[in-house]
């Protein structure tokens, strides 16, 4: 595994992921060599980066057999690599550049989940409104985390909030209804989600472990690479409140979807709706297209 980042961004790796993998930190966008190098050796190379660009794309397509690109931004051309996309609404709306190519695997049923979500799913009751958990991912969400946390729960004090986030700390505002729960391994996760009557989160990979749990959210769209998945979660029964986190008016709009979700029906419809979903085989789906035989287990 070559990280092309810092040892500070690598720390967001647990000690038992590091003791699995062998992890290098190399420039390797800045030295294409040292990939190309490794590829003569290995069966499979899988590209994560949104630092990679066309000629990149056409350079590695040149060295690797076997070669798959995780791209949600639609913005390459692929002659015979894999493509990935498991963005929601894919299925039936292809990226204009990928329709009708034979390697694009795009859509919900092939979603990536860490094990922890890939667990059976457990019999939900949906009952009184009384818990909600705020996740709003890392560095790139930490002003939204803390200005939301806060605000929420002085607006509901009713409510328990518990909120994690990968950069803040601590919410700034000690509030009886708001607990910080520091940084959250998979499983720890999982029982945060489960446990929660409502989950705020960012609409990136956290919304589709939120999805696995048959959890009622409120996605909120906050980077660039989130925002073409708007359309696609406003039209889904499960998603009836999809906000933009560059909307003036964010705090009420959100404000207002937390009051819509305290009724009992439209939580059970929408949980109902997200049990429906196939999440817990896109790993397997992606190797048998691909052609890759896994381990039973």
């Amino acid at each position: 595994m070559y990280v092309d980042s810092t040892r500070k961004e690598l720390g967001l790796l647990s000690t038992q992921d590091l003791k699995k993998c062998q992890v290098q930190i190399r420039r390797w966008v800045e030295n294409l060599r040292v990939v190309c190098q490794a590829l003569s050796a290995v069966d499979f190379v899988v590209v994560d980066s949104y630092r990679v660009d066309q000629p990149m794309v056409d350079l590695l397509e040149s060295q690797a057999g076997n070669l798959l690109f995780i791209d949600d931004f639609h913005h390459f051309h692929y002659r015979n690599a894999w493509v990935v996309d498991w963005s929601l609404g894919l299925e039936q709306h292809p990226p204009t550049g990928w329709r009708g190519y034979p390697k694009a695997l795009l859509g919900l049923s092939y979603a990536v989940l860490r094990p922890a979500f890939c667990n059976p799913l457990p019999p939900r009751e949906i009952g009184v409104l009384r818990e909600v958990f705020v996740t709003l991912g890392g560095g790139e969400t930490s002003s939204h985390f803390a200005y939301l946390a806060t605000r929420l729960a002085q607006s509901f004090p009713d409510l328990q909030f518990y909120a994690t986030s990968l950069e803040q700390s601590k919410a700034p505002v000690d509030l009886p209804n708001l607990t910080y729960v520091g940084r959250l391994d998979s499983s720890a996760m999982r029982m945060r989600m489960r446990e929660a009557d409502l989950v705020v989160c960012g609409l990136g990979q956290t919304a589709y472990e939120v999805l696995s749990q048959a959890t009622p959210i409120i996605p909120i769209a906050l980077v660039d690479n989130q925002a073409g998945d708007i359309a696609a979660w406003r039209a889904a029964h499960f998603a009836p409140f999809v906000l933009r986190g560059e909307a003036p008016e964010l705090f009420a709009l959100l404000h207002n979807a937390i009051e819509a979700m305290r009724s009992e029906e439209v939580r059970a419809e929408i949980s109902a709706c997200m049990r429906t979903l196939a999440l817990r085989e896109g790993v397997a789906r992606l190797m048998t297209r691909i052609g890759i035989i896994l381990p039973h287990h």
